[in-house]
């Protein structure tokens, strides 16, 4: 008995250890699994091309195109041919394929902490190609655009450039590599700069978030941003017929705040042709309120005209509206021109400090210097001989004086000016002036340069 008990303590201790050993062998496993996720998640996003990311030459990111298959499902952007691709975040490459026609595809499978994502790069060249399984670094270099000599269905060298939403899926390679799609494709998908910065944003009239009133009589021209663009004829009703609405609360990366709360320069973009309206009123809604900014199309050709700046919250219900109802008649055939419209953020004033003493003081010009500070021209009434006299600032990249008594803080509230610069369209005459002899005689007066502080 006693021996037999012996041998079931024996064996009892034996499982023992093996779940120890095995619970133990399962806890390195998973420790491990949770070190390597957490080494492998994306931290930041950069885009995969050095230079200017908007494009107007090329397709932009959900432009309808049914003759190819739908919706363009990314970023089309221009460079010279063999211009180096970059990773746009660290990941791994899931994808790799050439084709004859569309030279080679890319697909980067990147873990995020909201979830995963993969990066897709089309049109790139198989020499010098990145392999498939390999772990990539953000920035680190991929590939080559093709040289569309040798893939004519290109037709002009660029990189096609997508992020969709969700991790690779090896049995359906197609939903990550086709290019154009339908309206759900679109919704998987981010648009690239979108993601990646949010700092700037663009929308363009022929992209998903911009709605157009289902009125009758919306007309396409081929001019504009990205060689497109949509027009209404004007008209002095009561109603607007027309109405074209930039909508933020559409664009699923402004929800989920990847377009930040703060103030942006509002532009829109005015492409070239006659006969267009002289009073263009643009709605701009933002933080709950509305305001409205008027433009002369007519006095613009192909250039980004600001509307000004205006601070956004980041609720998504905020946009920017454009209706026909300009005041003037039909008969004139006035055209009403929607085309691009972009964001570009406006970081808030750094510093605030005022200069002076017990007297008047006032600034009239302040320009920066070539060591980062400031240099600052006006009149003082608190230092000097008396009464007005001219003062010099000369200040740090901070607005500092080092030792400067005459600094404090600022209480003015600091607001956007909304100024728009325009040309006066002065024209030069001749005005026939005949110069005099002068009799005026120079005399010393008497300047005293006096010091306040030394920087």
């Amino acid at each position: 008995m006693s021996k037999a008990k012996g041998a079931l303590h024996c064996r009892h201790s034996l499982h023992s250890a093996i779940l120890v050993l095995v619970f133990l062998v399962f806890t390195f496993s998973l420790l491990n699994a949770i070190t390597l996720d957490a080494q492998d998640v994306a931290d930041s996003w950069r885009l995969p091309l050095d230079g200017e990311w908007f494009d107007p030459r090329y397709l932009v990111f959900g432009y309808w195109r049914p003759g190819w298959g739908g919706y363009h499902l990314g970023d089309d952007v221009w460079r010279d041919y063999e211009a180096e691709v970059y990773a746009a975040a660290k990941g791994k490459v899931v994808h790799r394929r050439c084709t004859r026609r569309m030279a080679c595809v890319v697909v980067i499978e990147h873990n995020l902490p909201d979830g995963d994502y993969c990066s897709v790069y089309w049109h790139l060249r198989p020499e010098g190609l990145i392999e498939k399984d390999d772990d990539v670094e953000k920035g680190e270099p991929i590939g080559y655009l093709a040289d569309v000599k040798k893939y004519p269905a290109i037709q002009t060298t660029h990189l096609h450039f997508e992020i969709v939403s969700g991790p690779y899926d090896p049995e359906n390679p197609r939903k990550f590599t086709k290019g154009y799609g339908s309206k759900e494709d679109v919704d998987l998908r981010y648009s690239p700069y979108h993601f990646i910065t949010s700092d700037n944003l663009l929308i363009d009239e022929y992209t998903p978030f911009f709605e157009k009133s289902p009125s009758k009589g919306w007309r396409r021209i081929l001019k504009g941003y990205s060689g497109r663009a949509y027009h209404a004829f004007a008209n002095n009703d009561n109603v607007p017929t027309h109405l074209g609405t930039w909508n933020l609360n559409s664009i699923r990366n402004y929800k989920e705040g990847r377009f930040k709360a703060g103030k942006y320069e509002v532009w829109v973009y005015i492409p070239a042709g006659k006969n267009k309206t002289s009073n263009a009123k643009y709605a701009i809604y933002h933080d709950g309120k509305l305001n409205y900014f008027t433009i002369d199309q007519s006095l613009y050709f192909n250039e980004w005209v600001s509307l000004g700046t205006f601070y956004f919250s980041g609720k998504g219900d905020e946009y920017v509206r454009l209706d026909n109802n300009t005041g003037e008649p039909r008969s004139l055939r006035r055209m009403v021109v929607y085309d691009a419209i972009k964001f570009e953020y406006r970081p808030v004033s750094s510093w605030a400090k005022a200069y002076g003493g017990a007297g008047g003081d006032y600034a009239y010009s302040i320009q920066q210097t070539t060591d980062g500070g400031y240099i600052v021209a006006g009149a003082t009434n608190s230092f000097g001989a008396g009464s007005s006299d001219f003062w010099v600032l000369k200040l740090d990249s901070n607005g500092d004086i080092p030792d400067c008594p005459i600094i404090g803080e600022s209480n003015a509230i600091m607001n956007d000016t909304n100024a728009i610069v325009t040309d006066t369209n002065v024209t030069g005459i001749d005005t026939n002036v005949i110069p005099l002899e002068s009799a005026a005689t120079g005399s010393d007066t008497n300047t005293i340069v006096t010091e306040v502080c030394t920087y």
